[in-house]
């Protein structure tokens, strides 16, 4: 962290790692990695990670959790380079916690030790309220991860969605604000989803075309 922050500020977002964010995503099977957790699956990785910001002089840092489904092979298909740990940034499909729930994006920040709500404006919460607010949106974030488990999820969650600005919205689910299924500069995501789930599906198929022949 920056010299600007505080230790309170420092042993307060620790604290809240380490007490509200951390365990239910490792009761549901995440790994940390400093503030990044994500989930092997066979097909689709669940990923969830803090995203900050703060300044230089200044004893004061906002944050948000994003999610992504991250696709093993996406990156390569894709032509970007695939990082070592999964990031939200990094899987074809992303957004925020707040848009899950069908709230508006929400941030949060710590000063001088003392957690509140920064966005939306005008919404007061005292460290308690935003504490179980975060949890309760982490909450439906992780149930919402678990309806993917498979790329033919991600292709339909994908498929099913028609936008409205900058949102994705369901006809048998939330409002997801900021949902990004884009790749910047890259080619139509579906394509390359579908394209990837192809090559999976012979590798499945040996797999289990190896396991009648035994015994």
């Amino acid at each position: 962290m920056v010299a600007g922050l505080s230790e309170a500020t420092k042993a307060r977002l620790a604290r809240l790692v380490a007490e509200v964010i951390s365990p239910p995503l490792k009761n549901a099977g995440f790994r940390k990695t400093r503030m990044t957790w994500h989930r092997s699956g066979e097909e689709v990785w669940p990923v969830v990670d803090v995203q900050r910001s703060w300044g230089d002089d200044s004893d004061r840092t906002s944050f948000t959790l994003n999610w992504g489904l991250y696709v093993p092979g996406y990156p390569e298909a894709a032509g970007t380079t695939p990082l070592k740990t999964p990031k939200s940034h990094s899987a074809p499909v992303s957004g925020r916690v707040g848009g899950v729930v069908g709230t508006e994006d929400t941030w949060w920040e710590i000063e001088q030790g003392y957690l509140s709500r920064s966005f939306p404006p005008g919404v007061e919460r005292d460290e308690i309220q935003c504490e179980t607010e975060l949890a309760l949106m982490l909450d439906g974030t992780i149930r919402f991860l678990d309806c993917a488990p498979l790329i033919a999820d991600v292709v339909a969650l994908v498929e099913s969605a028609t936008m409205n600005g900058r949102d994705l919205r369901f006809s048998d689910g939330p409002s997801l604000a900021g949902l990004n299924v884009l790749v910047p500069g890259g080619p139509e995501p579906l394509r390359v989803l579908r394209q990837v789930a192809a090559a999976a599906k012979p590798h499945a198929r040996d797999e289990s075309g190896s396991g009648h022949g035994r015994g």
